[in-house]
């Protein structure tokens, strides 16, 4: 039997593509190469990353959504790693580098589910927030099991979920029912009691009462009408990342 040869990709990078089309994702690295470079070495890295995020809350904290998202996106750019980086910055050595940078990624996607549920994309919220989840569970320790951020996480993706329960371009976890869960689950490891964490269970549990279940429902739904819900919401991001590129720029202008 002949063998397999593998042909690993030493400068692919991901996590933009998981929330941005390669259009977009090629808007924002181009970007941030001429504006805000990535720096050699891990804890740089993540200083500037944490520059970035702190400069989209600026921006959050004005309401300039479209302005919040690219900055987040552009943080999420300095921790994206490839395999080639990842190596020269020796990722692999250090067990604490790994859960820093594991960490700045579940904090640049929970800013990133914030301000997409600010815009009213609950579909990207909810993509956002799982996909920090992913990275909040891989750096929990016994030390340190990330409760706050998990939960936050939790409350964010829950929220998403069942704001677009019904819609055309809902996923097939995007149902008041798995929204509640995952509210009830932030609500368990949420430690500072938040009321308005609860406030939304409270919300969400009378909704899922006086709701028939959607879980039948879900194949129910027109694959044709899905498609052509996706190619909407495509065309639509594709218009607002455009839109943030150009008033990025001067948010940074005006932060320093």
């Amino acid at each position: 039997m002949a063998g397999v040869t593998v042909v690993e990709d030493l400068d692919a990078e991901n996590l933009l593509e998981h929330l941005c089309l390669a259009e977009e994702a090629k808007e924002v690295r181009g970007w941030v190469a001429e504006k805000t470079p990535r720096p050699a070495g891990l804890d740089k890295r993540l200083s500037s990353a944490a520059k970035l995020r702190g400069k989209g809350n600026v921006a959050y904290e004005r309401k300039e959504w479209d302005a919040a998202v690219w900055l987040y996106l552009a943080a999420l750019h300095h921790v994206d790693y490839s395999l080639k980086d990842s190596r020269a910055d020796k990722l692999g050595d250090s067990v604490v580098g790994t859960a820093k940078l594991q960490e700045e990624v579940a904090r640049v996607c929970a800013n990133l589910a914030a301000a997409f549920s600010a815009k009213d994309d609950a579909y990207n919220a909810a993509r956002s927030a799982a996909l920090g989840l992913d990275y909040a569970e891989k750096c929990r320790s016994v030390k340190d099991d990330k409760r706050a951020l998990r939960a936050k996480l939790l409350y964010r993706r829950g929220g998403a979920r069942s704001r677009n329960a019904g819609r055309p371009n809902a996923g097939p976890n995007d149902t008041v029912e798995d929204g509640l869960a995952d509210v009830k689950e932030a609500c368990r490891l949420d430690e500072s009691r938040d009321r308005g964490m609860r406030e939304a269970y409270r919300k969400l549990k009378r909704r899922a009462d006086a709701e028939p279940p959607a879980r039948g429902l879900r194949a129910a739904a027109s694959l044709e009408t899905r498609a052509l819900a996706r190619e909407n919401e495509l065309a639509r991001r594709g218009r607002a990342a455009r839109s943030a590129a150009g008033s990025a720029p001067a948010l940074l202008r005006c932060c320093g």
